[in-house]
């Protein structure tokens, strides 16, 4: 059976202040687990850490380190396997 995969948007979480990818803890190409800390982003001292929402495959990282981001920017590319419906 062939594996279907959908790719899922990472974006920054809404605040009203810009913050700065501090650091990438994944890398194209790897894969994660549910839960698995793929970057931090830091902004006014107060860090952030962005999660995976599901298992699958970091695709493509679209930020740069620090780069300033808004809230809800693009931060990169996940492909995640989907699961049959039957």
């Amino acid at each position: 059976m062939n594996k279907q995969y959908t790719t899922h948007l990472i974006c920054a979480p809404d605040s009203a202040v810009s913050c700065k990818v501090a650091l990438f803890h994944v890398k194209p190409g790897q894969s994660v687990l549910r839960d698995q800390l793929l970057l931090t982003l830091v902004a006014d001292d107060q860090h952030w850490p962005i999660h995976a929402p599901e298992s699958g495959e970091v695709s493509q990282l679209i930020v740069e380190i620090d780069e300033e981001i808004e809230s809800g920017d693009l931060l990169l590319m996940m492909e995640i396997e989907e699961l049959p419906t039957g």
